[in-house]
């Protein structure tokens, strides 16, 4: 098994990211081939849709996580978003503290 390299998610990798959804993340599981990690960022309204709208939120650095590699390819997705930025999960959580400075206090991962 060769090492993982983990990056965290800027623009720059927003190719990988959606290689990552498109072909990888729910291989096994197509229902939820739509997802792109974007559920609590917006309501999901189809793949293409959702694709584009996912791919928008990497280039703004709307959405926060980090990507692991091997030989190259993305293998892994840790979500790590600030649950201030998840305006769908509001109504499931208690306010969250609005200094900004305070770590993820919720994260999901494929």
């Amino acid at each position: 098994m060769s090492e993982l390299v983990i990056k965290e998610l800027n623009p720059s990798l927003k190719d990988d990211f959606l290689y990552f959804f498109d072909h990888i993340a729910f291989a096994d599981n197509p229902d939820w081939s739509d997802c792109y990690c974007s559920l609590y960022h917006f309501p999901n309204k189809g793949k293409a849709e959702s694709r584009g709208e996912a791919s928008g939120f990497v280039e703004q650095g709307k959405i926060h996580g980090f990507l692991a590699y091997d030989k190259g390819k993305p293998v892994g997705w840790c979500n790590a978003t600030n649950r201030n930025n998840y305006p769908t999960l509001h109504w499931l959580m208690a306010p969250a503290p609005t200094n900004g400075n305070e770590p993820a206090q919720s994260s999901a991962s494929t």
